[in-house]
């Protein structure tokens, strides 16, 4: 079994490109969802992060540790995230992605089963800044990765 956490950044600045820092609300969102990861007992086997500023600060922000940042993640394709998935290592179960819309809320709607997506048809309607999703996989290794169901939505409180 394996288990994709899909993370949004949180609220930040106006503006385009890598140095864009997160909001005082964005900063709030991300300690937040702190408390919520450790509430879950989540625990991120491989983390995967844009090489934004926003995304970087989110982890920080979220007491996110051993980040990988990757570069092919800053204005990703939800084609390019799959590539990066097809290529995680198998010993990996629990993957995190933090990244940007909409490449994001688009690899939830290619990858959630239709049944899942019906549950949480209010993510296709705008997936918030700080969301992050739990879709689970019943496979052995990520190369084999096509439908899943999502099991958790965290959207942020502020």
């Amino acid at each position: 079994m394996k288990k994709l956490y899909l993370l949004r950044h949180a609220d930040r600045e106006s503006g385009l490109g890598l140095n864009v820092p997160l909001t005082e609300k964005g900063i709030v969102q991300a300690l937040n969802l702190s408390k919520v990861i450790d509430e879950q007992g989540f625990n991120f086997d491989c983390i995967y992060c844009s090489p934004a500023k926003r995304t970087q600060d989110t982890a920080l922000h979220a007491g996110l540790k051993n980040i990988t940042v990757n570069e092919h993640l800053f204005e990703a394709s939800h084609e390019g995230l799959f590539r990066e998935i097809y290529n995680c290592d198998d010993n990996d179960n629990n993957l995190l992605i933090i990244g940007h819309a909409p490449s994001i809320p688009h690899i939830i709607q290619r990858l959630a089963s239709p049944q899942s997506m019906k549950q949480h048809s209010y993510l296709a309607m705008g997936y918030r800044p700080c969301t992050l999703t739990e879709i689970v996989f019943d496979i052995n290794s990520w190369k084999d990765i096509e439908s899943g169901e999502i099991t958790f939505v965290q959207e942020p409180a502020v």
